[in-house]
């Protein structure tokens, strides 16, 4: 395990959806690279069944949920032809697995769905093979020209098919404090429309401040007895504008929601918060 991986957020992402701790999060990544090392060396983890996957590292859960969770925090891929690769297993495989597949002219594989170019040299001796078929190395003379190309270097980058890491981490803690006040809980993957609103409010200083202060939303949701157990409060209503397009996220922590007082009424902060939001300045 390279150093620095036990601080990504997408391994801390991956550590909470399973409920797992540092240590058999770790563990469990350890076995799935060394069992692909071993058993599917050009990152075609794929081929075996996600009962097969679970088996190899250990994992005593739901097989389904435990590949779940590596697709959304993006250590595997998706794939057409594979089913599942290795996210840039090419990067990060050990030495030896680079060295045998050079010696056996057999290349890595990834997942991209875009056309890819004929292979190269570089491809032969342990380069990437698409779930095409195709070489995804680029040698630099490559890479030059679709630099001077920005219409084909536009056309060839992938859409993003996950939603962002942040996303994944705040629905996971969002679920905890849901089904403490019964407030509905967000799906995982989310939805194209929550991911639309997170991306929206992101772009939003007030909004993005706010997202960054989980512990604040939290405790806000205990204090508004009028959320609890309202369906039109759950992730995608917290996003969401009301009639008069106020932000409902920022009038949770300016304490609009407090003592049963609803969307509509007119609130007046209580005097003696230590801290609050508005719409128009962040305090």
């Amino acid at each position: 395990m390279k150093q620095g991986t036990l601080d990504l957020l997408k391994f801390l992402a991956l550590q909470r959806v399973l409920s797992e701790s540092k240590r058999g999060t770790a563990g469990l990544l350890e076995l799935l690279w060394y069992g692909t090392a071993k058993n599917a060396p050009q990152g075609d983890i794929g081929k075996f069944s996600n009962i097969e996957i679970a088996l190899l590292v250990d994992w005593p859960g739901s097989p389904d949920a435990l590949i779940d969770a590596l697709v959304q925090t993006r250590w595997l891929d998706e794939c057409p032809k594979h089913r599942l690769v290795i996210h840039d297993w090419a990067d990060h495989c050990p030495t030896w697995v680079r060295g045998n597949l050079a010696r056996y002219s057999r290349e890595f594989v990834n997942s991209t769905k875009h056309p890819t170019k004929q292979p190269t040299k570089q491809a032969a001796k342990g380069g990437r093979a698409s779930c095409e078929g195709g070489a995804r190395n680029l040698l630099p003379s490559q890479a030059n020209s679709n630099q001077s190309n920005p219409s084909q270097s536009r056309s060839m980058s992938a859409e993003p098919t996950h939603p962002p890491i942040e996303l994944v981490d705040f629905v996971i803690r969002f679920n905890d404090v849901a089904e403490r006040y019964e407030i509905p809980k967000t799906e995982l993957p989310p939805s194209k429309k929550v991911v639309s609103l997170w991306r929206s409010a992101m772009a939003v200083e007030q909004k993005k401040a706010a997202l960054a202060e989980f512990d604040k939303i939290a405790t806000a949701i205990r204090d508004s007895e009028f959320v609890h157990g309202k369906a039109a409060f759950n992730l995608f209503g917290l996003l969401s504008s009301n009639s008069k397009g106020e932000s409902k996220l920022l009038k949770l922590l300016n304490g609009d929601y407090r003592n049963g007082k609803s969307d509509r009424c007119q609130i007046t902060n209580r005097a003696g918060d230590v801290s609050h939001y508005s719409q128009s300045k962040w305090e």
